[in-house]
Formats: C-alpha cells, sequence, structure tokens
C-alpha cells in the first residue's frame, strides 16, 4: 500500500503542470473523459457533500482526491456519474486525510 501511495500522491504533485500544458482549445473528447473522472460524494443518506476526481485506478479499485473537510465525518458513498441523478453509488472503503492540507484520497471499488 505505501508503494502505491506514493505513486497516487506523485500524480497529484504532478497534475498542476499538466494543467498548464493544456491548449486554449482542448480536444474533442477532453470534457467526457474528464466528466467521466468526476464523482460526487454523498453521505449514507444521499446527501451532497462534495465532489472528487478519480486520480488513479488499479484493477477494480479507485482512488478519488476530494477536500479533507468533505469526508470529515461518517459514512460517505461516491455516485460515480456526477452528471445524472442516477448514476451508480458505491461505498467509500477507506479515506485517507493528507496532513497540513485540505485533501483527502479516497477507496472504493
Amino acid at each position: 500500500m505505501n508503494r502505491q501511495l506514493l505513486s497516487i500522491l506523485a500524480g497529484i504533485a504532478v497534475a498542476p503542470l499538466i494543467v498548464q500544458h493544456v491548449s486554449s482549445q482542448p480536444s474533442p473528447g477532453f470534457f467526457a473523459t474528464a466528466r467521466k473522472s468526476l464523482v460526487l460524494i454523498q453521505d449514507t443518506r444521499g446527501e451532497r457533500k462534495g465532489s472528487g476526481f478519480i486520480v488513479a485506478k488499479d484493477g477494480n479499485i479507485y482512488y478519488a482526491l476530494t477536500a479533507g473537510h468533505v469526508v470529515q465525518n461518517g459514512q460517505f458513498q461516491i455516485q460515480t456519474d456526477a452528471t445524472v441523478q442516477e448514476g451508480e453509488r458505491l461505498a467509500v472503503e477507506s479515506v485517507l486525510t493528507l496532513p497540513g492540507v485540505d485533501l483527502a484520497l479516497v477507496q472504493f471499488s
């Protein structure tokens, strides 16, 4: 898990550099790909708490980055298609809050 976590955190650190290189005219599939990476984070009653984006995948296990305050207390679920009300809802299996910043990495499958 430590090696996997380090590679995820490295990806998060590099993401701003990649974003800087996106041209002002994104490719036609850019928004479709971005939409697939967006997730909603809800409490178990289905109330919207926040959003996140998928930053890594290992088999059928996914990792999404969100604000730490979104997942501070309670149990949460992920709605995978944030653009529709009927998106699949999956239980959050674990939450790793990152020290010193308002970020958390949530795991779901």
